[in-house]
């Protein structure tokens, strides 16, 4: 009888030992599962984040619109450089829209005469002068409009503007939401910018934190946003990129994507084949 319940003791030890590795190692396979779906569900949200925006605005070309993208998603700066220190974007400015002061000195290149002239709405909380100074020196630039096509811009001073004088561009700073009201009916979903009635209307919003897909400095971002908005007032549409590995031309829009293409921002040495 005692050896007969000594081996009952026996099997019923092994049985709770094996009940006990099953257990451990069922609760091992759950974590390890869990772990690694949330690896990958990281993993796919790091590669699916510069340049992944939504709808676009002007995809398809030649409304004036330089790409489309609903909200920070469609590829911003800080994407590239999360370090850099930026101002905050004011959504909505006071709607008036007043010239700004520019200095310096005109190209000495001939062609067709383009007078200009910048101006911003008040109450964005940006540097003006900046701005203006960028405007004006991508305008006058080496590889800029005037060389890659037959133009010469003139600088209007603020102080005729307000007295009246013939403005052929006004390149104008504004909120996302004056950006939208001064498009319309382009459609910029206060993310993008455009050309419209004699106004290449930069959004303030891509001012400030540039574009992801762009994946250059903020300033090359500058140079190219400007040189797109004006070339759209200069009679060109909108063009794709000419093959894997080019450079892209600046009249690509290179806020929504770059389809193979470096990110470039001068036209007279892009990669426009249509000029």
């Amino acid at each position: 009888m005692s050896t007969a319940r000594s081996t009952i003791a026996r099997h019923r030890v092994v049985v709770l030992v094996a009940a006990l590795l099953v257990a451990a190692l069922l609760v091992l396979t759950l974590t390890t599962w869990s772990g690694g779906d949330e690896a990958s569900a990281g993993d796919q949200a790091a590669s699916s984040g510069a340049g992944s925006g939504g709808a676009a605005a002007g995809d398809g070309g030649g409304d004036g619109t330089d790409g489309a993208g609903s909200g920070a998603s469609a590829g911003d700066a800080s994407a590239a450089d999360p370090s850099a220190t930026q101002p905050e974007v004011v959504e909505s400015g006071n709607g008036r829209i007043a010239p700004v002061q520019t200095w310096g000195e005109d190209s000495e290149r001939a062609g067709r005469e383009i007078r200009w002239s910048v101006e911003a709405e008040q109450g964005l909380g940006l540097d003006l002068d900046q701005f203006a100074t960028a405007v004006r020196r991508t305008l006058v630039a080496e590889k800029g409009w005037e060389a890659a096509t037959d133009v010469h811009f003139v600088r209007v001073p603020a102080w005729q503007v307000e007295q009246g004088a013939r403005v052929d561009v006004r390149v104008t700073l504004a909120s996302p939401e004056t950006t939208d009201e001064l498009c319309a009916p382009l459609q910029t979903g206060g993310r993008v910018s455009c050309w419209r009635d004699g106004r290449a209307v930069i959004n303030s919003y891509r001012w400030v934190k540039g574009a992801g897909t762009f994946r250059g400095r903020i300033w090359e971002y500058r140079t190219y946003l400007i040189n797109h908005e004006v070339g759209h007032g200069l009679g060109f549409s909108h063009e794709a990129c000419a093959g894997e590995g080019s450079r892209a031309p600046v009249m690509l829009q290179q806020t929504l994507r770059l389809d193979g293409c470096w990110a470039w921002e001068t036209p007279a040495d892009d990669g426009s084949r249509l000029r």
